[in-house]
């Protein structure tokens, strides 16, 4: 979901459910989480292409606790689930990281088109984070919000914000 949509998207699921009925939102980060000069480089590309092909910024996964809110849920519960990728996360994280590093192998493509990187500079990169995925102890970010319709109340169908909310930047 690009960012500039899940305002609409979150009225729309505060819209058909049933006062006191639940949404659960499970949304992941799809940055890689460690830290390191190269991982840095890796996701600054990511980034840049990111905004360049769809002006998405891949950050409203990380507030839609706040949207849910201003949207009218309530009793909203946010929980950031940090699955390892790579051998140490074992079965779930061996699969995790084999797609992680096939995704950034196919968004190759991308990165030729948009020259933002000599292709062999980003095979590199991608080689360094995930041959050394183990040792870096990698991991994708999740995040789980759950919000409750109230009973009997009506929410906003058009949140607004201040313009210090984090989120801000996506509202339309």
């Amino acid at each position: 979901v690009p960012d500039e949509a899940w305002p609409r998207v979150v009225a729309e699921l505060y819209r058909v459910c049933k006062p006191g009925g639940l949404v659960e939102l499970l949304e992941a980060d799809v940055s890689f989480q460690v830290p390191t000069p190269e991982t840095r480089q890796l996701m600054a590309v990511y980034a840049s292409i990111l905004r360049q092909a769809s002006g998405n910024e891949a950050e409203a996964v990380q507030h839609l606790d706040l949207l849910m809110e201003l949207t009218g849920f309530s009793d909203i519960q946010k929980q950031i689930i940090n699955v390892p990728a790579g051998e140490w996360g074992e079965a779930i994280g061996r699969g995790l990281g084999r797609l992680a590093e096939s995704y950034f192998r196919t968004f190759r493509a991308m990165v030729a088109q948009y020259e933002l990187l000599d292709l062999g500079e980003y095979d590199e990169l991608v080689d360094h984070c995930f041959g050394n995925i183990d040792e870096l102890r990698g991991y994708i970010a999740y995040y789980v919000n759950v919000g409750q319709k109230p009973n009997g109340k009506q929410g906003r169908s058009n949140p607004t914000m201040s313009t210090s909310c984090p989120i801000q930047k996506y509202m339309s």
